[in-house]
């Protein structure tokens, strides 16, 4: 059998010696995808690949390609693109030891997940990232320094940042703060809970670091949102940062100031001799911060609740200075506990300041 070709009419036969067919060719390209690979000429065969299954065939042949040539950042971006499955890949990268191409794998499948519909397989590769960034930044800092590890550090770490913004809704918070905690990277620790607007973890941070200052920035542009902020780490503040504490707490009425007793207390049982010597009439830095806070609030907000009003009573009769204690029983408005305050001048052999009191009252009904 024979073939001829009409370049005018663009018609092909095949003849032999007693008869003649016309050819037609049809999906003469179907194969040639098949050609260029096992030539390993593989962009050549993705462009002639029709559909997905001819186009997986090609990038795991070309993955294997990269992987048998010690190529594994390469084989591992290629794994990513196609249905091999996730656990015979990793275990396959994971037997070269190369982490780097272990990650690389890992950020490529991720990039590939549809968001919706994966949420545990891309938290358990999410996490696996983390743990991976924070081996190789901690190995980094162990080596020598130099201008190049300085650059691939910044570079790794800038890297690390972006995957934690991009997947901080995917990442489970806890495991991620464990995870940072147990590698010590406290910087990382910090930037992932201002992600997360985790201030809980960002105030406990600052405070096991000592770092008061830092941890009052924080409460201040958030007590407004989150008062209860406030109630819990007051306590531990106002007792080491007393003065810049109730400066603060001094600026939001909206706090409940019978919430705040318990931080008070806390502070009073620690500055004792403070309350003991307090005079009127002395600094602010100076001053008891609970009389302060208490005072301010009953005089300059107007509070009307007797806890608060018989808290800040009981702070002023274990003063030494009687003026302050007599100037608060000489306001016009009483709002604290008459039994209450008989006990507590009583214990401290200060009834008779309390005639001041029942002058007051019978002054007022002659009026």
């Amino acid at each position: 059998m024979r073939f001829a070709h009409d370049p005018k009419e663009k018609i092909t036969f095949a003849y032999s010696s007693d008869s003649v067919w016309e050819v037609h060719v049809v999906d003469e390209e179907r194969n040639v995808w098949e050609k260029y690979l096992q030539k390993d000429q593989f962009d050549m065969a993705l462009k002639y690949a029709k559909g997905p299954i001819q186009q997986d065939k090609v990038l795991i042949k070309r993955a294997e390609f990269h992987f048998d040539k010690g190529q594994y950042t390469l084989a591992a971006r290629n794994y990513a693109k196609t249905t091999k499955s996730f656990e015979e890949v990793t275990l396959k990268l994971l037997g070269t030891e190369q982490e780097d191409a272990l990650r690389t794998y890992l950020q490529e499948k991720l990039a590939n997940l549809p968001r919706r519909g994966h949420s545990i397989q891309s938290t358990l590769i999410c996490t696996w990232l983390v743990e991976l960034y924070l081996d190789k930044l901690n190995s980094l800092d162990a080596e020598k320094a130099d201008q190049h590890s300085k650059e691939q550090k910044d570079f790794l770490l800038e890297e690390f940042y972006q995957l934690l913004e991009d997947y901080k809704d995917n990442l489970d918070i806890s495991s991620t703060f464990q995870l940072m905690s147990s590698h010590g990277r406290m910087d990382d620790l910090l930037h992932f809970a201002k992600l997360t607007k985790d201030y809980e973890k960002l105030l406990t941070f600052h405070i096991q670091r000592y770092e008061w200052q830092e941890a009052l920035s924080v409460l201040k542009s958030h007590v407004q949102t989150t008062p209860q902020l406030c109630y819990k780490y007051a306590p531990i503040l106002i007792v080491h940062y007393p003065y810049e504490t109730v400066s603060l707490i001094m600026q939001f009425p909206e706090l409940d100031p019978a919430k705040l007793i318990p931080a008070l207390i806390r502070y009073e049982n620690t500055h004792k001799e403070q309350l003991r010597n307090y005079r009127q009439n002395v600094s602010q830095q100076d001053e008891h911060q609970g009389i302060r806070y208490l005072n301010h609030v009953v005089s300059k907000w107007g509070n009307k609740d007797p806890a608060v009003h018989n808290y800040l009573l009981s702070l002023y009769v274990r003063c030494d200075d009687n003026n302050a204690l007599i100037s608060f029983l000489k306001q016009t408005d009483t709002y604290y506990d008459l039994q209450f305050a008989l006990r507590l001048c009583t214990e401290r052999n200060k009834v008779k300041h309390l005639f001041i009191y029942f002058q007051k009252c019978n002054h007022m009904k002659r009026q």
